[in-house]
C-alpha cells in the first residue's frame, strides 16, 4: 500500500492511519471531550509551519490515534477538523 511523508511519519493515502502518541512529541494533539468511535474527537499539527490540521481520533487508553492523514484538505483550526467527523457522519 501507498504511503505519504508528514513530518518524518508514514501515512496511508487512502485510509487513517494509527500511530503511537509517543511518536506525536513534536506535534500539537488536541482532544476534544466528545466521544468518537472508540475514542475522542480530535485533531493534530504537525511541527510544519502553516501545514494545518488533520482530523485524528485519540484514543488515550491506547495510546494512539487514528489520524485522517489520507484526507486531501487540511483544516485552519482544531475546531474545523474535528468537524469533520460529524460531517461525515451526517452525509451517511
Amino acid at each position: 500500500m501507498r504511503k505519504k511523508e508528514i513530518a518524518k511519519l508514514e501515512f496511508h493515502v487512502a485510509k487513517p492511519t494509527h500511530i503511537d502518541l509517543n511518536l506525536l512529541q513534536d506535534w500539537v494533539v488536541w482532544q476534544f471531550p466528545k466521544q468518537c468511535g472508540k475514542g475522542y474527537c480530535g485533531a493534530v499539527h504537525p511541527p510544519i509551519e502553516k501545514h494545518g490540521w488533520l482530523p485524528a481520533i485519540i484514543k488515550p487508553e491506547k495510546n494512539e490515534a487514528k489520524i485522517h492523514g489520507h484526507l486531501p484538505e487540511r483544516f485552519e483550526t482544531p475546531e474545523l477538523a474535528a468537524d469533520y467527523f460529524t460531517q461525515a457522519a451526517k452525509a451517511k
